[in-house]
């Protein structure tokens, strides 16, 4: 795999709902069908230890901006999703990597 040009990192604020096992199995693969053709490489999702301020970060490794930038403005399908799972919006940021090994 080639070193992504874009990473994007979304974080669920703490909350009561969130449906682990359906994010995993019926989220993340329609985030991977949809936004593999526009230069997702891969995603991570990761549990934070208990008492923290966010329930789940997802994290997606994309080739680079403009495929990043195409997979956002067909998103809508993927956004009325997430009341499947939780009942928080994440926050999200994105950048373009500089450095690492």
């Amino acid at each position: 795999m080639a070193s992504p040009g874009v990473i994007v990192s979304f974080l669920y604020p703490a909350t009561q709902k969130f449906d682990m096992n359906y994010y995993l199995t019926s989220h993340m693969p329609l985030v991977e069908k949809q936004f593999t053709p526009h230069g997702l490489q891969k995603w991570t999702v990761v549990k934070p230890e208990p008492d923290n301020l966010y329930v789940a970060q997802c994290i997606l490794y994309f080739k680079d901006q403009k495929g990043f930038e195409e997979a956002l403005g067909g998103a809508a399908n993927i956004l009325s999703d997430v009341p499947n799972y939780t009942d928080v919006q994440p926050v999200h940021f994105a950048g373009g990597v500089v450095g690492g090994n």
